[in-house]
Parts: C-alpha cells; structure tokens; sequence
C-alpha cells in the first residue's frame, strides 16, 4: 500500500570553505538528477520543487518530499581506497609587503561574516589566530600579539570515553571560539559560513548565537559548548566549521595530512532545543574545498574551474532535543555528494582542509532554523567498527543456506545455529524516495537496537540503483551498503526491500518492473556471502493475477523470476515474497502458487483497515508456510487521521503474530507530520514513541 508522504527533506548542497564564504552551492531545485549545480543562483524564499508523488494508500513519498529524491546529489561512489589527493602546489604566492593580507589577484572568496565589504579576515600574527567576539565578529589581534591559545587537555567523557589531550581540536572551554594548535595542525577559529544575501541564515547576524557558551556544557569534563542559532531560511544550508590547519595566505586554506598523525575520523557531541533534521555532518579536501590554494574548484564544474568542489560526510542526520548526542564521522565511511553527473574518488584524509557542520532546508518547505549546542571536537584514532563476519555455515540438516543466515521448514524459519528465529524490528522507510535516506546515519541504527530490534527493513529504489535508469544514483549503492554496514555492526539483520519499481520513474508500481531482475542479479552477487542480508523480492503487489504474480509477463517480473535470479547468482539467503492485495492476501495465492524453491518465506501487510479483517486473508497460509508481516498497523485510511492512535491494533496484531509465530517489522520507524496515519511509531529520532510506538517497544523489550 502506498504510504502517505513524510514532511520534506533536504535541498541544498552547500560545500564551502571556512577562510571566506566561499561563492557557490546548489540551489534546492538544483538537484535534480545529472542537473548542474549553479553558485547561488536562486533568491531568497524562492520555491522551484519539482514535485512529489501524490499521497495515497501507504507506499508514498512523505508530504513535500521529492518523487525523485535528491536530498543527496548523486556523486561518484568512493573507492574502498582513499584516492591520491590532488595536492598541486599548496606553496601561495608571496604577498606584497604592506598589502595587509589582501589575497593575491583571482583568488576569488567573498566577505566573511561581520567583516566590512571589501575586507579581506585577519591574517594571525606569528601564529596566534584572531579572536572572535562573542557574536562571531571576527577582529584582528590588539596592536601587541595577541596570547596563544591554552594547550588543549584530555577529555573524560560519559561513557568510559577518554580523549587524549593532543587529539582534541576544540573544546570550547576558552572564551572564544579556538581550535588548538597541536603539531601541524590546528590555530584556526571556528567559523560561520551562509550566503551574505541572506542575513537571517547566518548565525554571527544580530540576535543569533555563534559564541561559547560557559554554563552549557557536553558530557566531557571541559566546560562550556559553541552555541550556534539561526532563524535560517528556505533556500540555503547554514552552517559553522573549523580549518584543519592555520590559513597560509589570507583566505587561502592549508592542507592537513590527519593519516599520517593517525586519525581515522572525527567526533562531537552535539543537541538541541529543539530536534533538528537535514544536518550534513562532512569534511572537505583539496578537491572540495574552494578555498584551496591549488587547484581551484569551482561548484558547477563549468570552464574554466572544471574540478567541482565535492564534499564527504553523513548527509540527512538528526540532531536530537536537550539530549548531547556522540557523533563518529569515520574518514572511510564519508560518502561524496555532488552532482549526478560526476565521478569521485574517496576522501583524501591525507589532504583534509575543514571539518563542517550544515543545517539544510527542507525542500522549500519551511526555514531551516536551529539553535544548538557543540561540544568536545576531537579526532579519532580506533579503527572503523565493522560488522563481524557471518558464520561460516553453508550446509544445516539438508539445507543450503548463506553464511550465518537463515532457511525454512515447514512454517518456520531456522537460524544458522538450527534454532526457531522469530524476526521483531522496524520498517525503516527513505531510502525509496531519498538516495541518502532521511535520519538514517549510525545513531539512528543505535537507537533501533536500543530498543530490542533484531532485524531492519529498509525500502529501496531499483531507479536509484540501476545504471541504466533515469534516476540513477552514483552514491546509492555506498549509501545503501553504510546502512547495512552499521545495522549489522549494531547486532541486526537487513532485509533489503524492493520498494519502488518502475520505468522511467521508479515509485510505487502494482507488481515489480522487468528492470527487477537485474536490480536483484546485482543485489544477490553483492550480499551472497553474508546470510544476515534477506531480500523482500517486491514490496506490494496489487491489481495483477496470480500467474503474473508467480511467473510475470512481457511489462512485470514474477516471483519466481526474481527468485531464480536471485539463486542463480549464488545467493541462498533467505527470500521473502508479499502477497496481493498489497501484500495482505496470501489466502489465495498459497498452496498453489506458492514458488519452487528453498529458503522462501511470504509476506503479509495486515493493516487495520484489509477487508476481510486481519488475519482473514493470511490465517490458512500460515499453518503451512514461514510469514513475516513486513508491515502493519493503521495508516490513511479516510477515518485514520494523525491523532486516530489507535493502540488496540498494534495489540491485537502482535499478539496474533506470537499466537502463529509470525516474525514483523512494524511500520515505521520515522517522524512524520501525519503520525498515526502514516502509520510512524516516532514522535522525535531520539527514540520518543507515539501511542503506537510505544506499544511496539514494549513487545520488542519482552
């Protein structure tokens, strides 16, 4: 059934150096695939969304969000190896004695926060940086140098987590905004960065925030924490940083090589007043960076700065509400977001130029606002958690199955162990309709485990996936694979779901498209060996006949082609198969059409609102096969509206899944204006549950 749609989602990719305001990011409507990205080229308040998919039955985009996603740019996926950076030549030219820090002619930039037009920010006098006032006007040192800044301390934070003094880069326990000076690092302030047409996005603006903070503090040891407001606005990104190296030339950024010091990412704490979405956690390097003294990039790529300026990081993230949050951003997991039609290498952690936070729009929808607090900066040094492999189980009482995973007998499904496994998570929903997926960063997976998840399903796109399609993707599959990744390094299992299908635009499509078959030929060679990976071979099939159900036809792929596929490329993971009627109906499909195979299991959707009532049309299947219910609950449905939070049905469908021993993955796990009739369990990221919520949390702790 096709979902009603969630608020709108990020639209701008703004990827600006931190020395100057860097001229250039792409405006909302932007980012439609393979567009180009224009420097500013919007005005303020404009509203070009190209549009969303029409709400309906539950299956939809959320409200305001794009059909064809780009809250991420599509980019090229990066290397499993970090790409040779492109340094040039990093040595500025000499400046002319008396010019007072004027860069060198072309060098681009424009004014910075708080600084008169036609200024250039201060140059630091022997290595002292500048100081910032306590609105972010940043002002030369005094006519005597000015002191350095106090060596940085080690942090002991919540947790059990200890910080060496020397890997942190800003603790915020000084009056000013500084980052320390350590080895070849280091000096440079924290900075504001928003286009100058729009004063209410920046921050250093009257009555915004960009200062320390001293009664506000993280939960490390260091006291005080950066405080960065902003009405916003809803065109561009706002959003504040820090230079990884003391500028060499006057806007001009350095390059710092954190490999070699060790340093495999970056960490901080950060919360708000309220919860903020869309936040772009990223670095830039000497390809992203238009502050770099060589090679310029330009944010278009069109003559004659070819090099786009790229950025790396975690895109869409959530900040949650008066709660201090640790975020990990993992050099080697920073994925590229840029325009469609490029390429990129990963990021250069031995060529780094700035750490930046970003709050973004929400599709032209409303301001992006903020007000919240950053603590505790500090590199890290421990390798990338990674999943641990799976069981090397291939052969289990007659049964072939994937490493560590699962297979089928009788009605019930067995773990690798030969164990009943009972399947009890969330449907995480984004990933259809936004290539980065909204909210889905590794803080999210934590707090799915938290509350006793087993499994997550996330609903995919084969248009974001296949490069054939007209949607294509080049990040997709790296965002997707991150998302497995830190699901299975949290203890869980994927189930990979075919959720939109279709050419030439993929949305919801009565049965999956021919196009199918190759999305899941590539699926299957990429997760064969790990047996924790399940595919839903199509989200909700309806308005088809059973035999095209089973066996497809000249414009749909049937079950049984996609699970031939699936098997032919070497993959005995578990398989799951919805049934008609919007994958509620399996009465009339099993015995019968039931597919020929191993490892099988079916699919049913048991919303509320099915006639006949549930569990009419899965109730005989059940006694014969293995059912997972990959959704449930109330959704839009004429008398369902956000407040209509009917708890009784959750009740009465989970019990009825104990009862028949039926695994579920309730739907779902996101915040949407709509709540009930979405259906969304969340009120806020941070784990608040609606009514509904609540009652799935507490059959996931027993």
């Amino acid at each position: 059934m096709k979902k009603p749609m969630i608020a709108g989602l990020t639209r701008s990719c703004l990827g600006l150096g931190l020395g100057l305001l860097a001229a250039g990011c792409s405006s909302p409507a932007a980012e439609d695939e393979g567009s180009g990205v224009p420097a500013f080229s919007s005005t303020p308040g404009s509203s070009n969304n190209p549009g969303a998919v029409a709400p309906g039955q539950p299956g939809a985009p959320p409200n305001g969000a794009p059909a064809n996603g780009s809250s991420a740019a599509p980019g090229g996926t990066p290397s499993a190896q970090e790409g040779t950076p492109n340094v040039g030549a990093v040595t500025p030219p000499t400046a002319t004695p008396g010019a007072g820090g004027t860069p060198p002619p072309g060098a681009g930039g424009t004014t910075p926060p708080g600084a008169a037009p036609g200024t250039t920010p201060p140059v630091a006098t022997n290595g002292t940086p500048p100081t910032a006032g306590t609105d972010g006007t940043i002002t030369p040192p005094p006519g005597q140098p000015a002191e350095p800044p106090p060596a940085p301390r080690a942090l002991t934070c919540a947790g059990g987590i200890n910080v060496a003094a020397n890997d942190v880069i800003s603790d915020f326990n000084t009056a000013q905004p500084i980052a320390y000076t350590v080895g070849t690092r280091g000096g440079t302030l924290w900075e504001t960065f928003a286009p100058e047409q729009i004063p209410a996005s920046n921050p250093t603006a009257p009555g915004n925030a960009f200062r320390v903070e001293p009664t506000e503090s993280g939960p490390c040891n260091s006291g005080g924490s950066l405080h960065v407001s902003s009405p916003g606005n809803t065109d561009y990104g706002v959003g504040f940083g820090i230079n990884f190296r003391t500028d060499i030339t006057p806007g001009k950024t350095d390059l710092y090589d954190a490999r070699a010091d060790g340093y495999t990412g970056v960490a901080f704490y950060a919360q708000c007043r309220q919860e903020v979405e869309s936040v772009f956690m990223k670095f830039s390097d000497d390809a992203t960076d238009f502050d770099v003294q060589t090679p310029r990039c330009s944010y278009n790529g069109l003559p004659p700065l070819t090099t786009l300026c790229r950025q790396y990081g975690v895109k869409n993230a959530v900040i949650p509400a008066e709660q201090w949050t640790r975020f990990e951003l993992y050099f080697d997991e920073a994925l590229l977001d840029t325009v469609a039609t490029t390429a990129g290498t990963g990021l250069h952690s031995n060529a780094l130029t700035a750490v930046q936070v970003q709050f973004n729009t929400l599709a032209n929808a409303r301001p992006n606002g903020f007000d919240c607090f950053i603590d505790d900066v500090h590199f890290l040094r421990n390798p990338t958690p990674r999943a641990a492999a799976p069981r090397n189980v291939t052969n289990i009482n007659g049964h072939t199955i994937a490493p560590g995973g699962y297979y089928t007998e009788g009605n019930r499904i067995f773990d690798s162990t030969g164990a009943v496994h009972l399947f009890k998570g969330f449907a995480r929903p984004s990933f259809e309709f936004d290539p980065a997926g909204l909210g889905i960063t590794r803080e999210d997976v934590q707090r799915m485990r938290a509350k006793g998840a087993n499994v997550v399903r996330y609903a995919l796109s084969e248009g974001y996936w296949l490069s054939n399609h007209p949607q294509f993707n080049r990040n997709y599959q790296a965002y997707i694979d991150r998302a497995v990744q830190w699901t299975l390094q949290a203890g869980m299992d994927v189930i990979i779901d075919l959720h939109w299908s279709g050419s030439p635009v993929a949305d919801q499509q009565q049965m999956a498209s021919r196009q199918s078959i190759t999305f899941w030929q590539q699926v299957a060679q990429k997760y064969r060996n790990d047996g924790r990976v399940i595919f839903e071979l199509y989200n909700e099939p309806y308005d088809v006949s059973a035999q095209v159900w089973r066996n497809g036809d000249g414009q749909f792929a049937g079950m049984q082609e996609m699970y031939n596929v699936v098997r032919a490329a070497g993959a005995n993971n578990l398989v799951l198969a919805g049934g008609l009627d919007y994958a509620y109906d399996l009465d009339s499909l099993l015995p019968g059409m039931n597919l020929t195979g191993i490892n099988i299991a079916y699919v049913t959707h048991p919303y509320r609102f099915k006639v006949p009532a549930p569990p009419a049309n899965y109730d005989n299947a059940a006694a014969s096969f293995p059912i997972v219910a990959t959704e449930f609950g109330d959704a839009a449905a004429g008398f369902i509206g956000p407040d209509n939070c009917d708890t009784g049905t959750y009740t009465r469908s989970i019990a009825d899944f104990t009862n028949r021993g039926i695994g579920w993955t309730a739907w779902a796990w996101v915040v949407a204006p709509d709540r009930c009739a979405f259906p969304a369990l969340l009120e806020r990221y941070d784990g608040t549950p609606t009514p509904p919520g609540a009652v799935v949390f507490q059959a996931l702790a027993n």
